[in-house]
């Protein structure tokens, strides 16, 4: 009998949870080429992750399409985020674009996606035909604020979008430049990496891009960050140990204004910011020689009723990849 036979994502689970990693690996490779649907899109999950084998974003873009071929819809919401993206080939928005509008036939969460996007004014590449302007608040630190950069149900999207990645968050450890749990902070966080940027999550990165004048490629994933009633970030630098390549500015999306307190505030100006729905606080993280800027000293202060959604772009002085987190 073939190993494939034996296929179950439950068995292949519960071999890697036991070191079996070898004959999971065989295993799914073996109903990969029996041609099952369940195993292509397994294989092509850990070529996206790199785990427990190589990264391999090109063959990983392969097996999603054969696994959505089969009617995994899972596996084609993730290949046309890649592919608008430009991850393992060259980016092709509009043949991602695409196969959104017909996966929409049969699939809400694409439908909701187009009428999102087609109610934006976008070029064909995903990119705004108008660039935002903003209104000065304050020179040092030096910060700006985009009014309504967002719609309403685009807001909503993201975090909806979001959900089901938040988690408790972590800070920046100034040693190891890792994440770890710390007081300083209790609220959760999601982070829409590349498999979970949908065509209206890039084409909103797009929008902050445009909006403050910094190449898309600068910015990290966008992490979205959920603060219910009492929560709060102390204060605190977005600024990385200087060994990193640093985040020279950071962004805040105002994913709603239904709460109480909550305001983002700034220690050594006295600048506090309560953004309305949809609105974008854009603020400078480093000095003119690039050190940190202790004027960025800023906090979420507590919510003092409701819950508190933003997203947080963070935008690096070099290219950043989310693949290698550099």
């Amino acid at each position: 009998m073939k190993l494939a036979a034996v296929y179950n994502p439950l068995t292949i689970g519960r071999w890697l949870a036991e070191g079996r990693t070898d004959e999971a690996v065989k295993v799914t490779e073996e109903a990969v080429d029996a041609g099952h649907p369940d195993a292509c899109f397994q294989l092509a999950c850990w070529l996206l992750v790199g785990r427990p084998i190589s990264r391999d974003l090109a063959r990983c873009r392969e097996l999603l399409n054969r696994a959505a071929e089969c009617g995994q819809i899972q596996a084609r919401h993730v290949e046309i985020a890649l592919m608008a993206r430009g991850d393992g080939a060259a980016p092709d928005w509009q043949g991602a674009f695409a196969r959104l509008r017909a996966l929409a036939r049969s699939d809400q969460h694409a439908a909701i996606q187009v009428s999102l996007l087609e109610a934006m004014d976008i070029d064909g590449d995903g990119a705004p035909r108008a660039v935002p302007r903003g209104e000065a608040l304050c020179g040092s630190p030096e910060s700006t604020i985009f009014r309504a950069l967002l719609t309403p149900d685009e807001c909503r999207h993201l975090a909806l979008v979001s959900q089901m990645h938040l988690r408790p968050a972590h800070v920046i450890d100034e040693r190891t430049g890792s994440g770890t749990r710390h007081a300083a902070r209790d609220c959760d966080a999601g982070t829409l990496g590349p498999p979970q940027e949908d065509l209206v999550v890039q084409a909103i990165l797009k929008r902050v891009a445009a909006a403050t004048g910094t190449p898309l490629d600068r910015g990290e994933s966008l992490n979205v960050l959920r603060y219910r009633s009492g929560q709060q970030y102390r204060y605190h630098l977005d600024t990385l140990p200087p060994q990193f390549n640093q985040r020279v500015f950071s962004t805040v999306l105002y994913l709603n204004e239904d709460y109480a307190g909550g305001e983002t505030h700034f220690n050594r100006s006295g600048l506090t910011v309560k953004g309305r729905l949809g609105d974008a606080l854009l603020f400078r993280n480093v000095t003119a020689d690039g050190r940190p800027d202790q004027h960025a000293l800023h906090a979420g202060l507590p919510v003092a009723s409701g819950v508190k959604w933003i997203a947080m772009r963070w935008i690096r002085e070099r290219p950043y990849s989310p693949w290698a987190g550099d």
